[in-house]
């Protein structure tokens, strides 16, 4: 056989030097090249026919994940998304792989309330799965569109999905569902929220003023009516202090009082003293000087 030149032989058959060398392997199709996949990846991706893949890397990861599975790149890109960071499979194309891998299923029942399947294959025993509109609601998603127009419809591919996922999960590779992820949306990898108990803080109780601080307190107190402050009038101001500074009320000063108020009040006092005395001094001072005079 006369061939060109850039032409090569492969078991057979002549395949041109600038096409992408595809064979097959237990019906898997192999690409040896890793550039030529990714220029394949980059082709569909940018073909426009698989809206579902975001970019020629999305593209070679479902390609891949569908080799593995014995399916053909365009129709692995046409049935496989990748949803919340997981590749998952249309539900038709999960019971299409199991039916190629020897799995049968039999509708034992399919209506708006559920439905339940029976699963067979060679050397096994049958397998029964039920998924009834129940288990939507208890998930929470009998409140979305597609379960609230097609029922039956989505109860009954749950029930595939779930069911082939624990007789046949060499034959789909534990994929889920792309409904399963829709339906549970982002909470698929979301790890459980740990509940936050918050405990009640009592306000700190702080002890009450020391005797020393009442003695201090009474002894100011006595001091500054000795130096003509009217005692009614000073009871009002310590209290209204308190009020202010603590956004309590006293009744009685110093019984009621705890020791931080004690203290705060007591170096008030010692202060109005000094002022009072300063005062005092210097009316003597002036006095002085007009003897002098």
């Amino acid at each position: 056989m006369n061939n060109k030149k850039d032409d090569k032989i492969i078991e057979g058959e002549v395949v041109k030097e600038d096409e992408i060398v595809v064979k097959k392997e237990e019906d898997k199709a192999i690409i040896p090249s890793a550039q030529n996949l990714l220029l394949l990846s980059e082709a569909l991706h940018q073909s426009g026919m698989f809206p579902n893949v975001k970019n020629k890397f999305g593209a070679l990861a479902i390609i891949e994940y569908g080799r593995e599975l014995g399916l053909q790149p365009v129709i692995a890109l046409q049935t496989m998304s990748v949803i919340n960071g997981r590749i998952c499979v249309e539900s038709k194309a999960m019971l299409g792989m199991a039916q190629k891998n020897g799995i049968k299923h039999e509708i034992i029942e399919k209506t708006r309330e559920g439905s339940t399947v029976q699963f067979t294959k060679s050397g096994s025993e049958p397998y029964t799965e039920t998924f009834t509109i129940e288990d939507a609601e208890k998930l929470g998603f009998t409140n979305k569109i597609n379960w609230k127009m097609y029922p039956e419809e989505m109860c009954f591919w749950r029930c595939i999905a779930k069911g082939l996922r624990a007789y046949a999960p060499d034959a789909i590779l534990g994929l889920y569902s792309k409904e399963e992820m829709l339906d549970v949306g982002d909470s698929f990898n979301s790890k459980p929220k740990k509940e936050i108990i918050k405990k009640k803080t009592e306000p700190k109780k702080e002890e009450p003023a020391t005797d020393e601080q009442r003695k201090e307190i009474q002894n100011s107190i006595a001091k500054l009516v000795e130096l003509g402050q009217d005692t009614d009038e000073l009871d009002t101001r310590m209290k209204g202090y308190i009020k202010n500074n603590f956004k309590v009320e006293v009744k009685k000063i110093p019984d009621d009082l705890n020791s931080p108020m004690a203290d705060k009040l007591l170096k008030n006092l010692k202060e109005h003293i000094a002022l009072i005395e300063i005062g005092d001094e210097k009316k003597e001072e002036d006095g002085e000087q007009g003897k002098l005079l």
